[in-house]
């Protein structure tokens, strides 16, 4: 293909592929027509672009088996990788290897528009590597291997993820994990997730110490979501939303929460929403409109100072709770 050409699959045909395929001509289009591309091979068996202005639309991206989780860009089953204006619209993701969609090397102005993955071995989507200035729209995750939805910040990337939004994801069936996370990171817009039995928490925002060594995490908002069930596994205590600082060095500042609907949270949680620091500083914290089911587990827990964090309108089966009282319970 040149620059500028259009492909169109035949939506009737599988396409077989042994190796990894490399799209590395910018500014080409291809148009799935509903096809479908099978890799063979798990340890070649990414569809990796690495050419700025790639479109691909209308297609079902599978791997045949896996036999285990694999890490390296040639297992992800779609990479950008140091792209710019890529876009994704209308791609399901079957049975990968690492991640269903993986986002690497200061990839930027990229759009994931409707994106169905299925059963990855890790992530559901993944955004690293200081990518940034991209959305992710209207997404669902159906049994991934880890987390569903997450951005990461390693402090060995060249850059923080930034300017990325997120909007409209759906997390089922996951197997590890939290629903949605942003570990490290600025300015990350998220809007609209609905997670439902994750093992973890349903929405993570925080840092993390050895071995994944992660930035800190600055401006995140995020506006609107409803988590069911979150926290399904017993002997871990995330709750549906925790804020967490685990790294020695690295803070989390100005992270605004609202209109979250919480039901069902595991009943072996310590709370249904932290704000919890090993050390480094956590503060900025602004947690709005929160609803929940019941308080049969406690609704508030942290260990920072309560002028570091702000509550209001909470509320249990519809009734106004004092923000007070949930804050004297959670210390």
């Amino acid at each position: 293909m040149l620059p500028g050409e259009t492909l169109d699959l035949d939506g009737s045909t599988t396409y077989r592929h042994d190796r990894s395929l490399v799209i590395n001509t910018e500014w080409v289009s291809i148009r799935g027509n509903g096809a479908r591309i099978l890799a063979t091979d798990e340890s070649k068996s990414a569809v990796h672009i690495t050419a700025d202005g790639v479109t691909l639309t209308n297609v079902t991206v599978e791997l045949k088996a896996s036999t285990k989780r694999w890490t390296g860009l040639e297992q992800h089953k779609i990479v950008l990788d140091a792209v710019q204006a890529v876009r994704l619209e209308d791609i399901i993701c079957v049975g990968s290897a690492g991640a269903g969609v993986f986002v690497c090397n200061g990839s930027a102005w990229f759009s994931l528009r409707r994106i169905e993955v299925r059963d990855s071995r890790a992530d559901g989507i993944h955004v690293t590597g200081g990518s940034r200035d991209g959305l992710v729209d209207s997404v669902r995750i159906d049994g991934s291997g880890d987390d569903g939805m997450a951005v990461v910040s390693y402090l060995s990337d060249s850059d923080a993820c930034r300017r990325i939004g997120i909007r409209g994801v759906v997390v089922r069936r996951q197997s590890w994990g939290r629903g949605v996370s942003v570990v490290g990171g600025d300015s990350i817009e998220i809007r609209d997730i609905d997670v439902q039995g994750s093992p973890s928490a349903g929405l993570l925002i925080g840092t993390e110490g050895d071995p994944f060594n992660t930035r800190a995490v600055t401006a995140v908002r995020v506006d609107g979501g409803r988590l069911v069930g979150c926290n399904a596994r017993a002997e871990i205590d995330h709750g549906s939303v925790l804020i967490a600082a685990t790294s020695a060095t690295q803070a989390i500042n100005d992270v605004q929460i609202s209109r979250m609907k919480i039901s069902r949270t595991g009943d072996r949680a310590s709370a249904q929403v932290s704000v919890i620091s090993d050390s480094p500083t956590v503060r900025g914290i602004v947690l709005n409109d929160f609803s929940f089911d019941s308080d049969r587990t406690r609704l508030f827990r942290s260990n920072v100072p309560t002028n570091d964090f702000t509550l209001d309108n909470w509320r249990v089966s519809g009734f106004v709770v004092d923000d007070r009282r949930i804050i004297e319970s959670g210390r």
